[in-house]
This record gives structure tokens, sequence and C-alpha cells, in this order.
């Protein structure tokens, strides 16, 4: 399996989900071979994740690869390849789990940087608010422009300017895959 990180994966009702993310070398189903994938898996004893059932979650860093026909009464996918960016399916190279505030989707916080991480290398912490990257204000790239931006390609380098404590802070964020 290679390199794993614990992370923040995302959050809803019952709070944040926490996963073990990592890489596979190859998955094959059917036909489909989808090959450097990244996946994560749920370290929760509780809800729909939890469940001993459920092998895993076709997502749509996945689906995004092929143009997908749902045959229903087939039973069965059907997978027609698609032009995708790699990078831009790929998982995110900060380190960092961002969300955007639910009254004003233009404040951008991180709820979670991972130790080791370009995020964690670059000074981020829990807390910390972007206002900007490279000079353009966090309300103009929004909390996907952002997320796009930090799935650039490895060496990416960005200027970041968070707020701490209502103190202003300039990191310089270099991305490198961490799985």
């Amino acid at each position: 399996m290679g390199n794993t990180a614990l992370a923040t994966t995302g959050g809803g009702v019952g709070g944040e989900v926490r996963s073990l993310i990592g890489r596979s070398a190859k998955i094959q189903f059917g036909v489909v071979t989808l090959d450097n994938l990244y996946f994560a898996m749920y370290q929760g004893t509780s809800g729909i994740l939890a469940n001993e059932e459920l092998a895993g979650i076709l997502g749509s860093a996945i689906l995004q690869r092929y143009r997908c026909v749902f045959d229903y009464p087939g039973e069965r996918i059907l997978f027609y390849d698609n032009t995708h960016d790699t990078d831009r399916l790929d998982y995110d190279k900060s380190g960092m789990f961002l969300v955007s505030d639910i009254n004003d989707r233009s404040v951008i916080s991180v709820i979670d940087v991972v130790a080791g991480s370009p995020g964690d290398e670059a000074g981020f912490e829990t807390g910390d608010v972007i206002t900007a990257v490279d000079g353009t204000p966090a309300d103009q790239l929004r909390l996907e422009g952002i997320r796009r931006l930090f799935r650039s390609p490895a060496g990416s380098v960005f200027r970041i300017n968070v707020q701490r404590s209502g103190n202003p802070h300039d990191l310089e964020l270099t991305l490198h895959k961490i799985i």
C-alpha cells in the first residue's frame, strides 16, 4: 500500500470524518483498470461508512475519468474513455482540509493539517483563515478554486496570506504528494 496519512476527509452533522488515505498500485473491475489511484479508509466506528458490508464508494475522482452509462436493467456500468486532467483528479497536495463558512462562503478556514505535509511544513495551523493566494483574494477564488490549486502538480509554489487569531501571516506553500 505504501505511504498513508490520517486526515480529515469530510464532515457532517456527526462531526469530522477521519480517514486513512493511501494509494493503490492498481485496481481492476471488469475490463477497467485504474492505476495509481488514491483511496480513503474510514476510521470511525459508527455511521454508514462503518458498515462491514460496504466495500467502498466509487467516487467522482474515478467516475470523471470515464463517460459512464448506468444500465440498471442489465445490472452493469459501462465505462467509455473520457479525457481528464490527472492532476485535477489527484488527491490534494497541501495536506490541509479546508472548509467555507456556512454563512459566508468567501471565508475559507483550515480545519486540519496532516503532520509532515506541505501545509505543516509551511507553518499552517488549524483555525487559519486563508485571505489570499498569490495575491488573489480568497473571496474571488472560493473554496473549490483553492482546492483545485492545491491539486496542482508537485513542486507548485503558492504565497498564501492567512489570518491567525486576528493577525496576518504570509506563508509559502510548496506542493508535493503526501501519499
